[in-house]
């Protein structure tokens, strides 16, 4: 029950070294903290914002080399000696 006190009373949570991350990525988990629902940004901004944009992008060229690498393995593995 303290705890639901402390979330709802305490300001938002911060990074220890904010320093050590991006400028983009402090901006937008700042939007994610906001308390008041009518003053937090709605999901299809958050979506949209450069942050996320740019860890979609990232993760999905994470997958293409990753099926990329996958396929010169299998190829390597079925390949005739």
């Amino acid at each position: 029950m303290r705890a639901l006190f402390k979330v709802a009373s305490a300001p938002p949570p911060t990074l220890a070294e904010p320093a050590a991350w991006t400028a983009c990525f402090t901006e937008w988990l700042g939007l994610c903290l906001v308390k008041q629902p009518q003053e937090r940004s709605g999901v299809p901004s958050l979506l949209s914002h450069p942050f996320v944009r740019m860890t979609t992008t990232l993760a999905t060229a994470g997958v293409a080399i990753d099926h990329a690498t996958l396929e010169v393995t299998r190829r390597q593995v079925l390949s005739p000696l």
